[in-house]
């Protein structure tokens, strides 16, 4: 009787899986330009500049990787009860 629904958590754990790791190339990739831009400073004014970027990015990325993964989590959250629902009611019908 479960078979869809278990379907359903198993694409979604591994769409869970697929954004999870591109967040983390993502946040990999741009921490790497946000240091490479510290490497570069000449001045206490430019490190306190490239150090603000830096945790002001890794702000909006949290937030952004924060709304992803919940978007995904409630569609999958979402497909999954309405297979347990169809499957209940056809389970009902046929009993």
């Amino acid at each position: 009787m479960f078979t869809q629904a278990s379907a359903v958590l198993t694409r979604g754990v591994q769409d869970l899986s697929r954004e999870w790791f591109s967040l983390t190339q993502e946040r990999l990739q741009k921490n790497l330009e946000d240091f490479g831009a510290l490497a570069r400073c000449r001045s206490l004014p430019d490190v306190m500049a490239a150090q603000s970027n830096l945790v002001r990015d890794n702000l909006e990325q949290t937030i952004e990787s924060t709304r992803r993964i919940a978007e995904v989590a409630t569609r999958v959250a979402n497909e999954a009860s309405q297979a347990l629902t169809a499957q209940t009611k056809k389970a009902h019908r046929v009993a």
